[in-house]
């Protein structure tokens, strides 16, 4: 039988959660990470950036015609999202709390909420 969480452990795990989501989907360290993804898998709808700098052998630009328009793919409309982000985020704080042994997982999870709490903190004193 499953065990129902305190309602401190499960305020505890929502602060993370939010951390972590934020880390995710905002936070500029992880910049480069997105960036390589969003140009596999682009939110949104896009034009090439490169047709606008590809030249042909006379040093003319294409005709506007052959620009191409990348649709959005299904992981960058999933890692642009704070929803999406958020729920697979908490499948994974609840995962660990669930499987891993409490020294592994609380500290990474506590820590992760004190950084959520310092952060609307900051936000509210500004």
């Amino acid at each position: 039988m499953t065990e129902i969480p305190s309602l401190t452990l499960l305020l505890i795990a929502g602060l993370a959660t939010a951390r972590l989501t934020t880390l995710i989907v905002e936070d500029e360290i992880l910049e480069p990470v997105r960036r390589k993804i969003f140009q596999l898998s682009p939110p949104h709808e896009t034009i090439d950036n490169e047709w606008f700098t590809r030249r042909d052998r006379h040093g003319n630009l294409p005709p506007a015609e052959t620009l191409i328009v990348r649709r959005p793919g299904f992981v960058g409309r999933l890692l642009s999202c704070v929803h999406c982000v958020a729920v697979w985020v908490s499948v994974g704080v609840y995962a660990a709390i669930s499987v891993l042994p409490p020294y592994v997982a609380l500290p990474i999870v506590v820590v992760a909420a004190y950084a959520q709490i310092a952060e609307a903190t900051i936000k509210a004193s500004r």
